[in-house]
This record gives C-alpha cells, sequence and structure tokens, in this order.
C-alpha cells in the first residue's frame, strides 16, 4: 500500500516522501523529483494544470513511482483537500496500474501515526 496526504497531516511521518514543487523549510523526508509539477504548470488554471499534470504522468512508468516511492511510504503535497490536488491524479494513475494508493484522512489519532513510521 501506499499511502498520500499533505504534509500539515503527517509531513513528519518518516515514510514521507515530497511529490510537491516547494517543501516546508522543516520537511527532511525524500523528494520524488518526477512527480513535481513543473514551475510553469503552478499558474495555470484548474483545466490546463490537470491536462498538463495528465501528460507529465503519461510519459512515466507506474512500476518505476511504485517501486522508487515504495510500499508504506506516504506521497505529501500541500493541498488538504485531496480532491484539490495533484495527489490524487497520481493516486488514480498507479490504481490504474493495480497498485493500492490510499489517502490519510487529516482526522486520525496519534495511535494511528505509529503504523507509518
Amino acid at each position: 500500500m501506499i499511502y498520500t496526504s499533505c504534509f500539515a497531516t503527517a509531513g513528519r511521518l518518516g515514510s514521507a516522501v515530497a511529490i510537491a514543487r516547494g517543501v516546508p523549510r522543516w520537511f527532511r523526508g525524500r523528494i520524488y523529483e518526477p512527480l513535481r509539477p513543473s514551475r510553469a504548470m503552478l499558474p495555470l488554471k484548474a483545466v490546463a494544470y490537470e491536462a498538463a499534470y495528465q501528460e507529465l504522468l503519461a510519459a512515466l512508468d507506474p512500476d518505476e513511482i511504485a517501486s522508487a516511492i515504495g510500499a508504506g511510504s506516504v506521497m505529501f503535497c500541500w493541498e488538504r483537500n485531496a480532491a484539490d490536488c495533484h495527489r490524487t491524479m497520481v493516486a488514480r494513475f498507479l490504481q490504474g496500474a493495480g497498485y493500492d494508493v490510499e489517502e490519510i484522512a487529516t482526522d486520525f489519532g496519534p495511535q494511528q501515526l505509529t503504523l507509518f513510521q
């Protein structure tokens, strides 16, 4: 299983892998460059951004992504709402290739955090 979330929810987990263009100053996890949106994508409106990001994904191999991210890891970006975020596009892309990907809810307790450390 690969997980997704935002920096605010679980960005301090040892299994964190950033896929955002920028990261918080305190972030010490890994960064997976191939899934980071380009600077040119950032100012795009939602429809254009989604098209550009889908084009980026189409050029990537889901098996390579899953292997590089690693089972049990959490892919992170800034958006609290997963529906508004490219991590959801990545999750769907990986799910389409047969991988289990799940969003970590923003309202889980400390006992659940230990599962990902």
